[in-house]
């Protein structure tokens, strides 16, 4: 028996091993292949502006519309389930591809999001742990414990992304590179933007969308809790009492630092609608208004947080896109100094 135990304790050893060259030699930074591809757009074309974020950006920002009003060259760089601290990779990555490189960006508006937890079963995928290198565990454990969440919570949340991060070391990521392949939208996109209702009449997984959109008109009362909860957000800043995540703030200050480094400007957006705007609201005022575009408000924007131009409960249709966009690009050219003779903004009553 303890023949076996050690044989078997050599063989777990050897595993481990060549999994964790593998991963060293073979796997790809990025594990996302639609990233990959807009990083390689990004790279060839001539962009100034670009956008970074999850599906809320992705679906959210059109980049024809918004060069439109603002006069630049822009490309949208979000993807579908890109959550910070994954967000936050995702752009030093993009400032480091665009490193030594021929490039026009001037500009990068990045996405201002809450920190989800790590989904058991994404831990054992490489786009769910890619990303947990060793910086990012430790920022992404010790901003769960500055939160207000049940202790349970907090131990059972550093546990799965400790367990990320050894299976994106010891485990079989390297192996997902024979089985990559952009997502079937692609090659509807422009400028790396789809809008949730173009996809539907692709019959692009129609099924599940209209699904979501149905739900959607059955669960109104969530978007009221969702703007409810910014006002209590921001009562809570009003007071000084605000959730407010240092480590958050120092990582973004970070990556304002990076980017400046490089020449390009980086600038941050809150889009409408989202669970949560506790920890949200401190940091964009830590941030400063010089430096984020902030649309979530219901007081200055309640038209954002409508029935009529939701999808589903937290992202806009395309009627909501358009509108989205060009309050976008009008607070953008605010913040660039930038004036335009465009009387086509539309703002959002």
């Amino acid at each position: 028996m303890r023949k076996f135990l050690s044989q078997l304790l050599y063989f777990c050893l050897l595993i481990f091993s060549i999994n964790f060259m593998g991963n060293f030699v073979f796997t790809n930074e990025l594990a996302d292949e639609d990233l990959n591809r807009k990083f390689g757009e990004v790279a060839n074309g001539s962009y100034d502006c670009i956008f970074v974020g999850s599906s809320r950006t992705y679906r959210h920002i059109d980049p024809l519309l918004f060069d439109s009003i603002t006069s630049t060259r822009s490309y949208n760089c979000g993807a579908a389930s890109t959550f910070v601290p994954e967000a936050y990779y995702v752009l030093e990555l993009l400032l480091e591809d665009l490193k030594g490189r021929k490039h026009g960006v001037e500009t990068i508006v990045f996405e201002v999001q809450n920190m989800d937890l790590l989904d058991p079963r994404n831990a054992f995928t490489a786009k769910g742990n890619y990303w947990l290198i060793n910086d990012y565990l430790k920022l992404a454990t010790e901003s769960i414990w500055q939160t207000q969440l049940p202790i349970a919570i907090k131990i059972s949340g550093s546990m799965t992304f400790a367990l990320g991060w050894a299976i994106n070391h010891f485990g079989f990521n390297y192996l997902s590179i024979w089985s990559g392949s952009e997502s079937i939208t692609a090659a509807h996109e422009v400028r790396g933007h789809l809008c949730l209702n173009k996809q539907v009449e692709l019959g692009i997984d129609k099924e599940p969308l209209l699904e979501r959109g149905e739900l959607y008109l059955d669960k109104q009362s969530v978007l009221e809790q969702r703007r409810r909860g910014w006002f209590r957000a921001d009562s809570l800043r009003i007071a000084e009492r605000g959730e407010l995540s240092v480590r958050h703030l120092a990582k973004m200050r970070a990556l304002i630092d990076q980017s400046e480094t490089q020449g390009i400007r980086l600038l941050f957006m809150v889009p409408p609608r989202l669970k949560s705007y506790s920890s949200i609201i401190p940091l964009v005022t830590q941030l400063g208004e010089d430096r984020c575009i902030d649309l979530s408000s219901p007081v200055q924007y309640p038209g954002f947080w409508t029935t009529d131009i939701g999808f589903d409960i937290g992202h806009l249709n395309c009627r909501g896109v358009q509108l989205f966009s060009s309050e976008l690009a009008r607070n953008y050219l605010k913040l660039t100094g930038v004036q335009s003779d465009d009387d086509r903004t539309v703002i959002v009553q």
